[in-house]
C-alpha cells in the first residue's frame, strides 16, 4: 500500500506526507466503518437499535444497527411501482406525471416503513437521507428535480422559474413541491390520514367547522369583492395546489355516491342537522386529496403536496405548478409544450 505514495522528487515530499497519512487514517477508520455497516458495503440508510426485521436487507442484533439496503429499495421501488402502473421514465414531466411518480414514491416509503417498523421520526428524518440517486429511483427521477444539474446563464430568467438561483436551480420552480414549517401527523407516517391518540377518527371536518366559523354578527362594508378578488390574484401567482383531475377531460372526479371512487377521494359526510346544507338536502360533500410531489432528487419520505405555479419526511408532498414569484404566471401555462401559443409571432 505504502508504495501509492511513492516516486515522484523531492519537491513532491509534502505530497507523500499527506497521501501517506490519509493511508494511515483510513486504517484506523476502516474498523468502525466496517461496524456500523456490518457484512455489507451497501447500506442506504443506518437504522440505530435492534429487532428491527430485514428486508433484503441486515437485521439488527445484539444492539447493532440495522440497515437498509439499496437493493432493499429498489425492491420496495418496483413493487410500488407495479401497484400505480409507473412502467417507465416520463420523458417530459407534466403534473399527471409527476403525481404517479410521487404516489409510487410514498408507497416505496410505506413498503420499507412496514418491513423494518419505522417510526414516523424515521420516516420524516431518515429516509430522505438515502441517497435515492444510487438507486433505480435515479432512472425516473426527472432532470427538472435534480439538484446535480447545471445551469446555463442566459440574459432572461426561465419562464418555470428553473436556475432563478443558479446556485440552488430547484428554488421556487414550478412542479415542485411545498415545504413544511412543521412535519405532518399522518397515522402511518407517510400518507394515511390523522387519528386521535386511541387510533380513531378525527371529529367530522364541517360539525368542527360549522361550530367555529358561524356566519353570524355584523358584515365589514368597508371592502368591497375586489379586495377578495385581487388577494386571489396575488396568493395564486405565489402558490396554486395541483388539483386531482380526471386526466381525460380534467374534471374533478365524483366522490359521493355509488360506483368507483378516484383513489383520492374524500368525501365528507354532512350531518342531516347542518344549517345551510339540510335546507338542500346535501348528505355528502365532494373532497378530493391534492396530487402527490415529488421531492428534490425524487427522495423518499412523506406526502407532499405539487406546486403548478411558474411551489405529496415521504409525508404527502404537494405539487406547485407555478413559480414562487410575482410575476403573473398562472395568467400562462408554465409548460413548455403550450408555451408558444401565449407568445406573438413567435417572440416573447
Amino acid at each position: 500500500m505504502s508504495g501509492l505514495c511513492e516516486g515522484g522528487n523531492e519537491s513532491a515530499g509534502s505530497l507523500k506526507a499527506i497521501c501517506k497519512s490519509t493511508i494511515l487514517l483510513a486504517y484506523l477508520w476502516a474498523p468502525g466503518l466496517l461496524q456500523q455497516f456490518p457484512g455489507n458495503r451497501d447500506c442506504a440508510l443506518t437504522l440505530p437499535g435492534s429487532n428491527r426485521p430485514g428486508f433484503n436487507g441486515i437485521e439488527g442484533s445484539d444492539g447493532q444497527p440495522g440497515c437498509i439496503t439499496y437493493e432493499a429499495v429498489n425492491e420496495a421501488f418496483l413493487r410500488a411501482r407495479e401497484k400505480v402502473g409507473l412502467r417507465h421514465p416520463h420523458r417530459s414531466p407534466t403534473v399527471f406525471n409527476l403525481a404517479q411518480l410521487g404516489t409510487a414514491l410514498q408507497e416505496t416509503s410505506r413498503l420499507l416503513a412496514d418491513r423494518f417498523r419505522l417510526s414516523r421520526e424515521d420516516v420524516a428524518l431518515g429516509l430522505p437521507r438515502i441517497n435515492t440517486l444510487r438507486t433505480d429511483i435515479a432512472d425516473f427521477c426527472p432532470r427538472s428535480h435534480r439538484t446535480d444539474r447545471r445551469c446555463k446563464v442566459s440574459r432572461y430568467r426561465r419562464h418555470d422559474g428553473e436556475c432563478n438561483n443558479l446556485q440552488h436551480p430547484t428554488w421556487g420552480a414550478a412542479l415542485l413541491s411545498f415545504k413544511r414549517l412543521l412535519a405532518p401527523v399522518y397515522a402511518d407516517g407517510v400518507s394515511e390520514l390523522r387519528v386521535n391518540r386511541a387510533g380513531f377518527p378525527l371529529p367530522n371536518p364541517r360539525v368542527v367547522s360549522a361550530h367555529v366559523h358561524r356566519n353570524e354578527g355584523p358584515h365589514d362594508h368597508a371592502v368591497s369583492l375586489m379586495f377578495a378578488a385581487w388577494g386571489q390574484l396575488m396568493d395564486h401567482d405565489l402558490t396554486f395546489t395541483a388539483e386531482t383531475k380526471d386526466p381525460s377531460d380534467l374534471r374533478e372526479p365524483s366522490c359521493c355516491g355509488t360506483g368507483r371512487r378516484h383513489p383520492n377521494c374524500l368525501p365528507v359526510a354532512l350531518p342531516p342537522e347542518d344549517h345551510f346544507y339540510r335546507l338542500y338536502k346535501q348528505t355528502c360533500m365532494n373532497m378530493l386529496r391534492s396530487l402527490a410531489g415529488v421531492r428534490d432528487d425524487c427522495r423518499l419520505g412523506f406526502c407532499i403536496i405539487i406546486i403548478i405555479i411558474i411551489i405529496i419526511i415521504i409525508i404527502i408532498i404537494i405539487i406547485i405548478i407555478i413559480t414562487l414569484f410575482m410575476d403573473l404566471d398562472q395568467m400562462v401555462d408554465p409548460f413548455r409544450s403550450q408555451l408558444s401559443s401565449s407568445r406573438f409571432n413567435g417572440r416573447s
